[in-house]
Parts: structure tokens; C-alpha cells; sequence
């Protein structure tokens, strides 16, 4: 049954004999020899199937077809058909690859010298079907870039600060002008609206709040306050409440703990009202020390009024001592005061030159003056003294309008004969 079995040996040397005669064969056909063999012939020389005949038939089949290269780094190389080698597609580089390496080499040199333009090229280009000719990186598609939420968040700290530091209103972030101005530092910040921007300030006070009353909370010893309430110039009354504390390392620490409306009259009860209700927002009304407010007669009122609720206050922290009687009055309001009672016997002389600051500080007389100013640099070179207006509400303000006019009292007296068209009482250049 098994007599004509061939050994392990034989069939090994009849495989390698039809392996010669098959590729004998194929040279002839490849040499064009073999072109008009029939078909029953070139059967008869091809081998009984084999497992090594089987692959290496397929690796053919495979060699023989288009390779489809679907890796993305080929987007950034260009495949030069007739030389059938890869070129770098990043600027002037020259480097090159057979068409049989694979996408790794490729990559591994894309990586280590064009590390920057090709992460550049890949945060601004989109997958696509991979192509034979490849393009140049700077000619890619862009999509729209962000920034990320760290550099958002840093910007728009800043931009919140601006408003706040520099007193400014939240429309200014609506003009077109400071929209361009910030699209010119960086195109991808976007400005916020108003209404963002207050919301975000809103809530950045209530969080800040919170920090100062548990800073407050923790102060070891007493609160001094100080208040002082006042009408604007639009007739709306204000308020503003101050508190002064030494922290544990001896250091002077100061904080303003209300900028409120107060629509009603300023009388000592709706002072002490709006004042009780800040101090119990911030847990501080039984921490009380001294106070330090003007000398009008609704503060006093005030200060009497506020005794019986300070106390209560300290009652319920089971504080022992009572309220102090430590009530001051704000020094340099005392020091204007007695300066304006100096200057009773020249009343007269500060009144004609407050006049005359006003009347120079008009349009056409300024006009009139400055040219008289200049017609004086030769013999005054380099000296234009500022005639500043005192104001009652500011304090000092009378002093540098008396010396800014005794500076100019040369360029005064030859001003006067302007003035004399003017209803402004003249006095003396002598008190000068």
C-alpha cells in the first residue's frame, strides 16, 4: 500500500528540481524566448501547489497593485513618480526616501527636524484621504484655533482689573476701537459684553467679601472705624466706612468696608441704621475701638445713637467691657478750620483772586493771557506759574491758588486793564 511513498529526502529533492525548472521558465519569458508557448506547456511546467509556491504567488499578486498609503504623516511628503522616492515637504529640505520605506521612517525623520512646523501644521490641518503628491505644509486648510481656558482666564483677570483699577465703566469693553485694539494683541481672545463683564466683577466681590470677613474674623485685637458721609455734585448723598486694625505682626492694616448710597437725609438715625448694617455683615460690631468722624452736629447725634446697639452687640459675643467714649475728630478738618478763621481779616483779597482765577480760567480771557504769557518768555523764560481754583471741599486747595498767584503777580498786573471789561472787584496789586 505504501511502497511507492516517497522519503522525506526525495520529495525535498523533487520540490527543489521543479523550484529550477519553474524559474528557468520564468527567465525565458521574461527574455521574450517563451512568447508563443501554449497554454498546455506552460501549465505542465508550473509545480504541484506547495506552501512556499503559495506565498510567494500572493506576494506577487500584492507587489503587483497600487499600495495605498493611508498614514498621515505621507500629507507632508511628495512622491516623485519617476524616481520613485519620497521628498520632504518642509521648506527647503532635501531629503529623500525609496518609495518602499514605510511611514515610520518618514515620520521619524519629520519629527526630529521639523518638530516645530509639523506640530504647527497639525493643529491647523484636518485628516484627509492621504494623496501621492503631497502639499506644502503652509498651504494647508486652517481650521479655527482657541485659546486654551488658562490663557482665557489670565486675560480676562487682566481686563477685570483694568476696570477696576482705573475706576472705568464696563461699556468701554462694547467701543469698536477697544474690540481692534484687543483683536490686535491676539486675535483669538474674545472681549467680553458688559454684561459678562459685571456679572464676573459681581462675582468676584462676593468672593472677595469673604475673604475679608474671615481676615476680619481673625484680627487678634479691636477695630478703629472711620466714616464720613457727603452729597456729590449730582445732589446724592454717600457714604464711605473705613476700619483700621494691627494684625499679630504689628503691621497697620486698613480697608474699606462700604461705599453705600444713602438716599435719605444724613441724620444721626439713618447713620447709624446704614453703619450697624455694615458691621453686622462683616461680624465686626462688638470689635469696636475708636471712631474718627468730622465735628457736625448729625454726627454727634450719631455717635449717641450708636452706643446702645454697640453694646447690645457685645452682650451677645459675651463681651465684658463696655463701649468706649473714644470718639475723635479728623485732624485735618480741625486744621482747615482754624486756617479759614486765619485768614478772616483777608477775606477780601481771597475772594478778588479766586475771582480772577475764574475769570482768566474762561475761554477767551485764557486766550488773552496765555498770549500775554508768551509775549514774557525772554524775561521769564521757563516760568508759567498754574493759577489753580480753590474749592471749599477740598482741603489745602486755598494755599497753592494764593501762591500760584503771587508767582504771576507780574503777569496780573498787566492783565488788569483785560479785567476792567469784566465784572471783577479789583484790589491793590500792593497785598501782593
Amino acid at each position: 500500500m505504501f511502497g511507492n511513498r516517497l522519503t522525506f529526502n526525495q520529495e525535498l529533492e523533487q520540490i527543489r528540481a521543479e523550484s529550477e525548472e519553474r524559474n528557468a521558465v520564468r527567465r525565458e519569458m521574461d527574455e521574450g524566448e517563451l512568447d508563443d508557448m501554449p497554454m498546455e506547456i506552460a501549465a505542465a511546467t508550473s509545480p504541484p501547489p506547495s506552501l512556499g509556491s503559495w506565498t510567494s504567488t500572493v506576494k506577487g499578486k500584492r507587489a503587483a497593485k497600487e499600495v495605498k498609503r493611508r498614514a498621515p504623516i505621507y500629507t507632508y511628503w511628495n512622491l516623485d513618480e519617476k524616481a520613485k522616492k519620497f521628498r520632504c515637504g518642509f521648506g527647503k529640505c532635501k531629503q529623500t526616501y525609496a518609495e518602499t520605506n514605510s511611514s515610520s521612517m518618514l515620520t521619524a525623520h519629520t519629527k526630529s527636524s521639523h518638530r516645530t512646523e509639523w506640530k504647527k501644521a497639525e493643529g491647523r490641518t484636518t485628516n484627509s484621504a492621504s494623496s501621492k503628491s503631497a502639499a506644502v505644509p503652509e498651504a494647508f486648510q486652517p481650521v479655527d484655533p482657541k485659546l486654551s481656558r488658562k490663557e482665557q482666564q489670565a486675560i480676562d483677570d487682566r481686563l477685570k482689573r483694568l476696570i477696576t483699577g482705573g475706576n472705568l465703566p464696563f461699556a468701554l469693553v462694547d467701543y469698536p476701537e477697544v474690540r481692534e485694539f484687543a483683536q490686535a494683541l491676539n486675535p483669538l481672545y474674545e472681549v467680553p459684553s458688559r454684561f459678562t463683564l459685571k456679572a464676573w466683577l459681581c462675582a468676584d466681590f462676593e468672593k472677595y467679601r469673604q475673604k475679608v470677613k474671615a481676615e476680619l474674623a481673625n484680627v487678634p485685637g479691636r477695630i478703629s472705624l472711620t466714616l464720613d458721609p457727603w452729597i456729590s455734585v449730582a445732589h446724592e448723598g454717600y457714604l464711605g466706612l473705613m476700619a483700621h486694625w494691627v494684625t499679630s505682626e504689628f503691621e497697620l492694616q486698613k480697608l474699606l468696608l462700604g461705599f453705600v448710597s444713602l438716599p435719605a437725609e444724613h441724620t444721626g438715625e439713618a447713620l447709624k441704621e446704614k453703619v450697624m448694617s455694615i458691621l453686622r455683615d462683616y461680624g465686626i460690631a462688638h470689635k469696636t475701638f475708636a471712631w474718627t468722624m468730622d465735628g457736625a452736629a448729625n454726627m454727634k447725634a450719631f455717635f449717641n445713637d450708636m452706643k446702645p446697639e454697640l453694646q447690645l452687640e457685645r452682650q451677645s459675643q459675651n463681651v465684658t467691657t463696655e463701649v468706649s467714649e473714644f470718639r475723635r475728630r479728623c485732624v485735618c478738618q480741625v486744621m482747615n478750620n482754624v486756617a479759614e478763621v486765619g485768614i478772616e481779616d483777608d477775606l477780601k483779597l481771597v475772594s478778588w483772586v479766586r475771582e480772577m482765577v475764574k475769570f482768566i480760567r474762561k475761554p477767551k480771557a485764557k486766550k488773552q493771557y496765555i498770549a500775554l504769557r508768551e509775549s514774557e518768555k525772554d524775561r521769564d523764560k521757563d516760568r508759567h506759574p498754574r493759577l489753580p481754583l480753590d474749592v471749599s471741599t477740598r482741603w489745602s486747595s486755598t494755599l497753592p491758588m494764593l501762591r500760584g498767584a503771587f508767582e504771576a503777580r507780574h503777569h496780573l498786573e498787566k492783565f488788569r486793564g483785560y479785567v476792567r471789561y469784566h465784572h471783577v472787584q479789583e484790589e491793590p496789586t500792593e497785598r501782593f
